[in-house]
């Protein structure tokens, strides 16, 4: 089957859901390891904060701080996007 010459097939377009899905991944990638692991469980996969603390090693606090610092910085950017 031939494409008569100037047609091409289009891909997706980048709407509005896919866009803010990508804007979400690159928010994420640009945390620190630790702070992205914290959003990842607990607001990804619904696991509590001392599930998580006890995954990482660290206090409850010190996870908490993870990830308030995570939600700060992902909101920051996805304003800023």
């Amino acid at each position: 089957m031939s494409r008569a010459a100037g047609t091409e097939l289009a891909g997706p377009e980048v709407g509005e859901p896919y866009g803010s899905l990508l804007a979400l991944e690159g928010a994420l990638r640009s945390l620190p390891a630790r702070q992205r692991a914290m959003f990842v469980l607990h607001l990804g996969h619904g696991f509590t904060v001392n599930e998580c603390a006890e995954f990482l090693g660290c206090r409850p606090g010190t996870a908490r701080s993870h990830l308030g610092r995570a939600i700060s910085r992902v909101r920051r950017q996805l304003s800023d996007a």
